[in-house]
């Protein structure tokens, strides 16, 4: 009896073979898109916000893209603001065009720049860079807001 209706299991089960349908698209990876005008919305040191401690209303970061892959920066600033790189511009890269970690930015010298939060293959409208200036005691948060208007 036993032997009857473990085979009637497996005949049912095999019976029931259905090909299971999947949206294929859904399946691919693409690569991070952060391309744009980024502004600081706040910056903090060691967890403290100093905000308001230097005038970051002028200082705008551009991340353009060659395709699908990161390529030049510029940095605009009409004041002295602490970043990770003082040269105003020159290439960029991921560690990992698909979930990156890091952003180098490249003009003779690399700086990398840790990413605090992850990032999404479209619609990013927020950035976090946390990097030290020489110190690792100090870490800086830049909380960066992309400019939609330009």
């Amino acid at each position: 009896m036993k032997k009857i209706i473990t085979l009637l299991l497996i005949t049912i089960l095999l019976g029931c073979e259905e090909e299971i349908k999947v949206n294929k698209s859904l399946l691919t990876d693409n690569p991070i898109d952060i391309s744009g005008s980024w502004t600081i919305e706040s910056v903090f040191q060691n967890e403290m916000d100093i905000t308001l401690n230097y005038d970051f209303s002028s200082f705008r970061l551009d991340l353009n893209y060659n395709g699908e892959t990161p390529s030049t920066y510029a940095i605009t600033s009409d004041g002295s603001v602490p970043f990770a790189t003082v040269v105003e511009d020159g290439s960029w890269a991921f560690d990992n065009l698909l979930y990156p970690l890091n952003i180098h930015f490249i003009q003779g010298d690399t700086m990398t720049v840790e990413l605090g939060e992850a990032l999404y293959s479209t619609g990013n409208t927020t950035v976090v860079l946390e990097f030290n200036l020489g110190c690792s005691e100090n870490v800086y948060a830049y909380h960066l807001t992309k400019n939609e208007s330009l």
